[in-house]
């Protein structure tokens, strides 16, 4: 009988666990809230160059510019892993190094150009993306930067994304981790995560890639790895063919012919990447290596090159319980204009000063094409915001691992802000008047009320005082181990009921 009731336990366990797992995997409605954008006119050259020889590191404040430095482990979201970030504390050349533990010291310029350095304990990412759109609906566009070419470990690297305007994701990544993939559409170029340095890429229609590969040029074969010189850079995008490499050494990465591409214009978005870069890595004596590497940037330019609107709300570091729930911008938005953040946790939004409340679109991506709300991830928002909206509120419900937060709140748009006149300073950036885009709309937010997030959940959901980290790696085990215990428990609790009856 006592075998019997095991079994009996066991498999009224399984059979539950079964059961809620059918129920876990009915989807999830969601409103698509794409807008199409449409062939664009011909453009001017965009150039910038990151300017500027301070005494010390000097945090880049970007103007014209929208720059998100992100890590996945909460308990690295008010400040990042120290590690040693080229350029001495004076800005004196590498190999000397300065500690960076802040957040807006990952971004810093010295002797007239840009750095990117962060250790995000364990994934993390930053992207940066010009106000302007990059087109090739006339002919070949050409996007053309310089950057360094030492790496410290095969786990940091850097890609370049061309995205259509209404499909952008705040954080585009290859590897899921926290996040939710490429987006809809798009052009991607990358770095390979291994040594010798190769690059490769992929075009994305509609979720589905074509593959870029590779033509199997070495980076460190065509140039010596070096933290001073900063290799120029350059991609080639026309209706059918993509074409990446090192000019001024006639070596291409990847040379290929494509299939004609959904669109003719995309924003760009240059990306530094690290994930646990001192795992599988050997660390070489005497040198700089297994710790998150420093990205040395300059010179970037593109042409056909379109300006749109790029609003920044004064959001600080981010929106969360510890900092003001409403955030503000100078000017009021344009009609057709978008409210663009990441975020990770069931958030929602009020335009009218917390008189009602709405749940923002979740961009899709390729991870989560219906654009549902993944609780445990970092989700990109792109929602339709009313016309003058000068005011946004938050709300949110912490995740199992985290309390929910809110990052890189901007309102974008292909029309000119409510209120601006020409050349005005309140808006950064040069700007003209936005070259003709295909608007569009979503259904309406759906209002509702604000969720309210409760305290005793929040104490439970904290292990050693700080919350668990985030991703799909933690998130998979822990759950699923979790609920095969509980269910097991159950099980054996009905078997127990079933033998007594029988007695």
């Amino acid at each position: 009988m006592r075998r019997l009731g095991v079994r009996f336990g066991v498999g009224a366990g399984l059979r539950l666990l079964a059961a809620l797992g059918l129920l876990a995997s009915v989807p999830l409605l969601a409103v698509d809230g794409r807008a199409a954008t449409g062939p664009a006119a011909a453009g001017d050259v965009f150039s910038f160059n990151w300017s500027g020889k301070p005494s010390a590191p000097q945090p880049w404040v970007p103007q014209g510019w929208d720059v998100i430095v992100h890590s996945r482990d909460a308990r690295t979201w008010q400040a990042l892993d120290p590690m040693p970030a080229q350029h001495g504390a004076d800005c004196g050349a590498p190999p000397a190094t300065h500690l960076v533990t802040r957040y807006e010291d990952a971004v810093f310029i010295c002797n007239n150009h840009m750095m990117t350095a962060f250790m995000p304990g364990g994934y993390g990412e930053v992207e940066m993306a010009p106000d302007h759109l990059v087109d090739w609906s006339q002919g070949t566009a050409i996007i053309s930067w310089h950057q360094s070419t030492y790496r410290t470990s095969p786990r940091d690297w850097t890609d370049i994304n061309v995205t259509p305007f209404a499909d952008n994701l705040v954080l585009p990544a290859n590897v899921t981790v926290d996040l939710s993939g490429e987006p809809r559409n798009g052009v991607h170029i990358a770095m390979s995560t291994a040594f010798p340095t190769t690059f490769s890429g992929s075009i994305l229609n509609d979720f589905n890639a074509t593959p870029l590969a590779g033509t199997g040029a070495v980076l460190e074969h065509v140039l010596p790895p070096s933290l001073t010189v900063r290799a120029h850079f350059l991609l080639e995008i026309s209706r059918t063919h993509i074409r990446f490499g090192l000019p001024d050494q006639n070596v291409w990465f990847v040379d290929q012919d494509a299939p004609a591409l959904p669109f003719t214009s995309g924003i760009v978005q240059l990306g530094h990447h690290s994930y646990t870069p001192d795992k599988e890595c050997t660390p070489t004596p005497g040198a700089l290596t297994c710790t998150g590497d420093t990205w040395h940037w300059s010179d970037f330019s593109m042409q056909p090159a379109h300006p749109f609107t790029m609003m920044p709300a004064d959001t600080g570091s981010h929106v969360s319980h510890d900092t003001s729930s409403t955030v503000h911008f100078t000017v009021g938005a344009p009609a057709g204009s978008f409210l663009r953040f990441a975020a990770v946790g069931a958030i929602t939004v009020s335009y009218d000063g917390g008189k009602t409340w709405r749940e923002p679109k979740v961009q899709p991506a390729t991870s989560n094409r219906d654009g549902v709300v993944r609780g445990s991830l970092f989700n990109s928002y792109w929602t339709a915001v009313p016309e003058g909206t000068t005011t946004v509120m938050f709300d949110g419900q912490d995740t199992y691992f985290s309390p929910w937060w809110v990052k890189d709140v901007a309102i974008w748009s292909t029309g000119d802000p409510a209120n601006l006149q020409t050349g005005d300073a309140r808006l950064a950036g040069p700007r003209s008047a936005p070259a003709t885009h295909q608007g569009g709309t979503t259904a309406a937010d759906k209002p509702t009320a604000p969720p309210r997030v409760v305290a005793v959940l929040r104490s439970v959901r904290r292990y050693g005082g700080r919350y668990l980290p985030v991703g799909d790696d933690y998130l998979g085990f822990i759950l699923v181990g979790a609920l095969a215990m509980t269910c097991v428990a159950l099980g054996f609790q009905l078997g127990s009921r079933r033998r007594r009856k029988r007695r």
